[in-house]
């Protein structure tokens, strides 16, 4: 059995039962290495979760990641419109993924 860690709390004010808010940056490293040591082999995130990102990589600053994936999502492509080129929504999709 696998094990994931969704993160859209750490980067955001996100949740209907989210009554405190956005965890300290601390916060979020204790309860994702907290996360890794009880066996969550993946983490859930998305550039759209604010500072997720950001969060996720100072916690795993040291750690070894032999036996951890980070799924990431692209930007949501909304801006794009529905009447988009291939090639402007490979130029996007690119853009989010760097």
């Amino acid at each position: 059995m696998s094990f994931v860690l969704g993160t859209a709390q750490l980067g955001s004010n996100y949740g209907i039962n989210n009554l405190v808010g956005q965890p300290r940056c601390e916060e979020a490293n204790v309860i994702i290495r907290t996360a890794l040591q009880n066996g969550v082999r993946f983490i859930d995130t998305a550039s759209a979760y604010g500072s997720s990102e950001q969060i996720i990589g100072l916690a795993l600053s040291g750690v070894d990641r032999s036996q951890l994936t980070v799924l990431t999502k692209l930007s949501p492509l909304e801006s794009l419109g529905l009447k988009a080129s291939e090639k402007d929504v490979n130029r996007q999709v690119e853009k989010s993924v760097y």
